[in-house]
């Protein structure tokens, strides 16, 4: 075996501090293919004046050679697998790894050498509190066009690498554990492999990597799996999930790159190795859902339901016959169940960067990508919303899937404060600010010297309140914009979610005796609110050039941070007068003011058909003055006597009687429609619409709609029309919404408009992330499948613009719930004065 040099480092590479760099030298002539090997550079720690981009590492271990023995011995662990817990003295040695790359020509030696090496790299990555950083060749020096494309192709290329490795996975599973096999799933990552594998991909396609861009590649592989590994054991406490994660990643991310030597060669072996016992046909894609590469919402199978079988106390009710039989099952089920999420993680990042079509590439070069959580209801519970690059939009209100997404958020955090120091430096004359000189190139024309050097100004906008980052940075270096793009990508609420998954199952597949010794426990973070928008300045001046009244991107919106109480009044959205107090205080100010009426509210009693409010002062006060009538009758009667001639004192007490009966009456129907009187005299009263409720309280009424949409998973209330589409529960006799919504009661309700296009115009949908919400989307083509069989909240009128811009105040738009179809997505709704009907 003969190992050639690393090549010359290129002006990318000549950066200071980089903790990820290319770990694998090549090594030539092993059975045919040019493999890399894995090996260890030395890190380099950050400049002091960087010392704040540190933070505390994912794991928290004294002894992080524990850890990497405990990491390599679960890398083998198909070689000697045994479950002391459930069936002791059983050993199984001959078991299948499903990462194997032995079929592509590697020996088991130095594929072991290889998992070893990809394993002491993720250990020293989530051990490590210095920054990630992803380290690119020279064609990644600039954040132009085709550095755009380079990463596009190398997404797209390790897509195919994955599906090689499902596909591999699958035949396994097929062969040794077919309850764990999901056909359909099969059949379409065959289906994309043989189209990969087709007669359009001509020689130059079948031409291996050059040089620069296998470097490139091992970089991408290794950054994505780095961060990846870093927000998962972020997200949650437990040896067991960080040793599997760690384990799995490490062999995923050797077999990517091995495949990487020849990929449309390797698609043909895999697909040349399945399982004599499935069937297949060959009817290509079936419509436009067929050419859509798509993450889903879910793991590939129901793994948590499996995983929860092989609980100590349901084994007995297993199929298998022998001990022996249920340790194998189980070691298929412990390595699919990382295994699924991992996959999931990464097509979620890998898909957002080239798109989801199967037949081509969607390059990024006008977007934005952003990530905000922000603060809803009275009590502020956060709510995660992203923006991918096509604008999509979807999020969640889950707690637990906001709590993960934490992890990647302050990994993010971590990784824009790094490159803004680098920035820094360059601009002082460190480091690459040589590189960022172009155009001296000779022999190239203007054209192509505008479109492959040109920058496409990518910048980075971040408000990062739980640590008071803050700030805006021009990424010029297409390295630097990958630093950032893959850990803004983790805080996918899709990411969240599978990371969540990944916990669950983890906790669910424990032993009685491994949750004693270390038990997996999500990472407690509490609420906080986020702000992160990549965006390149093509997109950014679109954004300027719309009008006040047309949709705004996620990032414009006043969604972000705590947009929502800087309005000249509470219940507006901040207007384009610079508002002169200090904004923390009135943010303070405003958040001050909704506790005090969240303290009023709390006293409320929600019932079936209505809401009992306690409003003794009011009734005491008219019972008062209606005593004070007729006491005030009784004494003038008595006190006046036979004083005038002609005239019945009484007569007066009767006339004040009677008033003080007139004003009783007025007092107990002004407010609400039907009082009874053992209501009234007990000192309150049930309120049976809006309308009653903000007369008898004194409170606006878009205060009262945010917290009936708040409570409404927990309360009682059922409710009627005119104006309750919104509302899930509902009846012929209940809570009467009499009031329509505002724009701004709807967004701290957790309900975002979104603008929409279709064939018929443009309309409203609603993304409703109403608490308790796992996941909920907005995608660009309304027809997925997933969107057609949901019904969407959204407006049966087609907007008209001329209309809106002219009459703004009388802009009342009706909702209804049901199935619609849309085009794409035109950007957030911004007429703060629309009525919702």
């Amino acid at each position: 075996m003969q190992s050639a040099l690393p090549p010359p480092a290129t002006a990318a590479q000549k950066r200071p501090p980089a903790v990820l760099r290319n770990p694998w030298i090549e090594l030539k002539n092993l059975a045919g293919l040019n493999t890399p090997q894995a090996t260890q550079k030395n890190d380099q720690g950050l400049d002091s004046q960087d010392g704040n981009t540190t933070q505390p590492p994912s794991v928290r271990t004294s002894d992080a050679a524990v850890l990497e023995d405990e990491v390599l011995k679960a890398v083998r662990m198909h070689r000697s697998f045994c479950l002391p817990f459930v069936a002791p003295g059983i050993e199984v040695t001959d078991l299948p790894s499903l990462e194997s790359v032995v079929d592509y020509g590697v020996t088991e030696d130095v594929e072991g050498t290889l998992w070893a090496k990809e394993a002491t790299r993720l250990v020293q990555a989530v051990t490590s509190s210095t920054p990630l950083e992803f380290i690119g060749s020279a064609d990644l020096t600039l954040d132009t066009a085709s550095s755009y494309d380079i990463l596009t192709s190398l997404a797209d290329q390790m897509c195919h690498a994955l599906h090689i490795d499902k596909y591999d996975a699958a035949n396994i599973a097929a062969e040794h554990c077919p309850s764990l096999l999901q056909v359909s799933e099969m059949k379409s990552t065959r289906r994309i492999l043989e189209n990969y594998c087709g007669e359009e991909n001509n020689v130059v396609s079948r031409q291996a990597m050059t040089p620069e861009r296998r470097q490139d590649f091992f970089s991408l592989v290794d950054y994505c799996t780095a961060i990846m590994a870093r927000v998962v054991c972020g997200a949650a406490e437990g040896n067991s999930l960080h040793v599997n994660v760690l384990a799995h990643l490490a062999k995923i991310s050797t077999k990517l790159k091995v495949l990487s030597a020849k990929l449309i060669e390797f698609s043909e072996i895999s697909l040349s190795h399945t399982s004599s016992a499935l069937k297949f046909d060959h009817k290509g894609y079936t419509g436009l859902r067929g050419r859509l590469d798509k993450i889903g919402d879910g793991p590939d199978i129901d793994i948590l339901d499996k995983v929860r079988g092989t609980r100590q106390d349901q084994l007995e009710d297993s199929g298998t016959a022998t001990k022996e039989g249920i340790v194998r099952e189980i070691y298929f089920l412990q390595s699919f169940k990382v295994r699924v999420c991992i996959h999931r993680l990464l097509r979620v990042i890998l898909l957002s960067i080239k798109g989801n079509s199967q037949l081509s590439n969607t390059s990024l070069s006008t977007y934005e990508m952003c990530a905000l959580v922000y603060g809803s209801g009275f009590d502020g519970s956060p709510i995660l919303v992203f923006q991918d690059g096509e604008d999509d939009l979807m999020g969640t209100s889950d707690a637990s899937h906001i709590n993960s997404a934490r992890s990647a958020f302050d990994v993010l955090d971590q990784s824009v404060r790094n490159v803004r120091g680098q920035i820094e430096r360059s601009s002082s004359g460190q480091g690459i600010a040589a590189s960022f000189s172009v155009g001296s190139d000779t022999g190239i024309s203007s054209t192509e010297r505008d479109y492959k050097e040109k920058s496409i100004g990518t910048n980075i906008h971040w408000d990062y309140l739980s640590n008071g980052s803050r700030g805006t940075v021009r990424l010029t270096s297409m390295s630097h914009v990958i630093t950032v793009l893959i850990p803004l990508l983790m805080t996918d609420p899709r990411a969240a979610y599978f990371t969540q998954v990944l916990i669950d199952i983890a906790i669910y597949a424990e032993f009685d005796g491994q949750r004693l010794a270390n038990p997996v426990k999500p990472r407690s973070y509490g609420k906080y609110t986020a702000f992160f928008s990549l965006s390149t300045e093509s997109y950014r001046e679109i954004q300027e050039n719309r009008k006040p009244q047309d949709a705004k991107s996620l990032s414009s919106s006043p969604l972000r941070c705590n947009n929502l109480y800087m309005g000249s009044d509470l219940g507006r959205f901040p207007s384009n007068v610079p508002i002169n107090e200090n904004m923390e205080d009135l943010v303070r100010h405003r958040r001050w003011e909704l506790d005090n009426i969240s303290r009023i509210m709390e006293k409320w009693v929600f019932e079936e058909k209505g809401v009992m409010v306690q409003c003794r002062k009011y009734v005491l006060t008219w019972m008062s003055i209606c005593f004070l009538l007729v006491g005030g009758g009784l004494a003038v009667g008595a006190s006046l006597g036979q004083r005038i001639s002609g005239v019945d004192p009484f007569n007066i007490t009767t006339y004040s009687w009677v008033l003080a009966a007139f004003f009783l009456l007025v007092a107990k129907s002004i407010r609400v429609e039907n009082w009874s009187w053992n209501d009234f005299l007990h000192g309150r009263v049930l309120c049976k619409s809006v309308s009653e409720l903000s007369s008898v309280t004194g409170i606006d009424e878009q205060f009262i709609f945010v917290k009936l949409l708040q409570d409404e998973r927990e309360s009682f209330l059922e409710t009627r029309g005119p104006y309750n589409v919104v509302f899930r529960r509902k009846s012929q006799d209940g809570f009467s919404i009499d009031r329509p919504l505002n724009i701004w009661a709807m967004l701290l309700s957790g309900l975002i408009v979104v603008e929409t296009e279709s064939v018929r115009g443009r309309s409203l949908v609603y993304l409703d992330l109403r608490p308790g919400t796992k996941f909920h989307t907005i995608k660009r083509l309304g027809d997925s499948k997933s969107i057609q069989d949901e019904k969407y909240i959204h407006s049966s009128r087609v907007l008209d613009d001329e209309n809106q811009n002219h009459d703004v105040g009388a802009t009342r738009i009706r909702l209804t719930k049901g199935k619609i179809e849309w085009l794409r997505t035109v950007g957030l709704y911004a007429n703060q004065e629309a009525k919702f009907i």
